[in-house]
């Protein structure tokens, strides 16, 4: 039986447009990892992002993206390079908001 390949990696913009809390199948996902590596490294306790609460039986899992973002190595610098240029305060649309709080 072939083994199914994962699928690539996400973008960081796939990754950004994820939820700011993820639960552990978008996480795995994120991560690249298959259903057995992530039960395996989660009981050894090598899982490459820390849960948000406690593991006890019964709880879901959640990740916080900005940790599964470090862990693939995106730093504060690589997210805002891909948001771009925040708008100066010259430029028309805050013309307009100063206008309109005027």
């Amino acid at each position: 039986m072939p083994k199914s390949s994962l699928p690539p990696p996400p973008t960081l913009g796939e990754l950004r447009a994820l939820p700011v809390v993820l639960n552990l199948d978008q996480t795995r996902r994120a991560l690249g990892l298959s259903d057995s590596q992530t039960r395996e490294r989660l009981a050894n306790g090598t899982f490459p992002v820390s849960t948000m609460e406690p593991r006890k039986p019964g709880l879901t899992l959640r990740f916080r993206l900005a940790d599964v973002l470090a862990a693939l190595g995106f730093g504060p610098a690589d997210i805002l390079r891909e948001l771009g240029p925040a708008p100066s305060p010259s430029s028309p649309a805050g013309d307009r908001e100063r206008r309109d709080a005027a």
